[in-house]
């Protein structure tokens, strides 16, 4: 069994699915697929949205931003 990144880690943590998470970190789903399997290493503008998605998670915020990012 494969170990977890802490990409996938985060966006489970959230409870997105994958194109949920690509939408808001304004990146390709492929792109979220080659960090989530080791691939590739997010750049740290990424791991500092992931952050800040966590941020608005703990506030119940979360939900609202991603319905914006994935009807623009």
């Amino acid at each position: 069994m494969t170990e977890k990144t802490q990409t996938t880690l985060a966006r489970e943590s959230l409870e997105l699915e994958r194109d949920e998470m690509a939408a808001a970190l304004n990146v390709h789903r492929m792109t979220l697929a080659k960090w989530e399997r080791g691939e590739h290493k997010p750049p740290a503008a990424a791991v500092r949205a992931t952050e800040l998605l966590q941020f608005l998670h703990k506030k119940n915020l979360l939900r609202e931003f991603i319905e914006t990012q994935t009807t623009n």
